[in-house]
């Protein structure tokens, strides 16, 4: 994986876009989980994104999920579910697109996995899914020069 583009919609239709090529620490991007889910999302980014997981009990459960990039998400684990956001709320909030030059394996990985699939488009190069926790990817291949 080369690139990963965080890219989102925001109240009132506001778009933005942040392109990460270098180490981006998103340590500030608090994204709320359920504890019980823990397993199943840390699963989901270890062997099918292949993300490396670093994981703390204390002082807040959590984990950071970090791409091949540098790029790292700060998950927060929850117990009360008020706290977390369903799916319906996910779907509607930032979208992570990541690009990838080897889309071929990392779509059948995804395919084959628990994520929920949005949008099929193997012929364009494009997934769109939810994986385990909510969080809404597009994936995209990066095409040859």
């Amino acid at each position: 994986m080369k690139t990963i583009i965080l890219s989102g919609m925001i109240m009132l239709g506001i778009t933005f876009s942040i392109l990460a090529q270098e180490a981006v620490n998103l340590g500030d991007l608090k994204i709320n989980q359920l504890l019980e889910s823990r397993s199943e999302i840390q699963t989901f980014y270890k062997e099918t994104l292949g993300a490396k997981v670093v994981s703390f009990d204390e002082p807040v459960v959590r984990d950071y999920i970090q791409f091949d990039n540098d790029l790292r998400l700060n998950l927060i684990y929850q117990q009360d579910f008020k706290d977390v956001p369903d799916a319906d709320a996910f779907y509607g909030g930032l979208w992570i697109k990541i690009l990838v030059d080897d889309f071929d394996r990392r779509y059948n990985r995804v395919k084959n996995s628990t994520a929920k699939i949005i949008k099929d488009r193997p012929e364009k190069g494009e997934l769109y899914f939810q994986a385990p926790g909510g969080q809404v990817y597009r994936m995209v291949k990066i095409e040859a020069n």
